[in-house]
């Protein structure tokens, strides 16, 4: 989280930093969220951020939505993908079941 919380916020009361809050990111149409300015590659990315979608995204940025401007590339390794989304999971009302 350490990577992520130099831009992103997750707590419940939090707020957009460099980039937008992550409570409730889970179930949420990626570049929706109220009072954040998304690029248009995000707002069209046609995603919605579920388990899978997330992984998708947080393994090469630049592939799954092609000129966004956020700054991270991506993390390889699949266990310290794993360990960030499950600690994502936390920081929303309804979580995702973990079989998602």
């Amino acid at each position: 989280m350490r990577k992520c919380s130099a831009c992103h916020d997750h707590k419940k009361q939090g707020g957009h930093g460099k980039g937008p809050h992550l409570w409730n990111l889970f179930n949420r149409k990626a570049g929706s969220i109220d009072g954040f300015k998304f690029s248009a590659a995000m707002r069209d990315s046609g995603h919605t951020w579920t388990i899978n979608t997330l992984n998708y995204y947080l393994t090469n940025t630049e592939r799954a939505v092609p000129g966004r401007l956020m700054e991270f590339r991506g993390i390889r390794r699949d266990q310290e993908r794993a360990n960030l989304i499950a600690f994502l999971l936390q920081f929303n009302d309804n979580p995702p079941a973990l079989s998602d």
